[in-house]
């Protein structure tokens, strides 16, 4: 399951952030600090990745005529909303050609 965002090409992670809530992103800090982040696919168009919580679960994002997302946990899944596991991701990822060309 996937979710589409209209680009604001040049803003970078700022861009991005703004799509989580400030619970989601504090829980997706931790993440990042406990390296719980596996980079599966880094480049210009994708981002993919697994994020160790309780569960492993996948989270990426790809760029196209928007970007395009998702996470394969429930509350990404039942609810189409920006999770910890993607902003982790975003996270992670805010010095990669993705993240700043976004």
């Amino acid at each position: 399951m996937a979710a589409d965002i209209q680009q604001d090409k040049g803003r970078g992670f700022q861009a991005l952030a703004r799509f989580f809530d400030g619970g989601v992103r504090n829980r997706g800090l931790r993440y990042v600090g406990k390296g719980a982040i596996s980079i599966l696919e880094s480049t210009q168009a994708l981002l993919a990745a697994e994020v160790q919580g309780r569960q492993r679960y996948t989270a990426f994002a790809r760029v196209g005529e928007s970007i395009r997302y998702g996470c394969s946990c429930p509350y990404f899944v039942d609810g189409m909303k920006a999770c910890k596991h993607l902003f982790a991701l975003a996270l992670e990822q805010s010095r990669s050609a993705f993240v700043k060309d976004t």
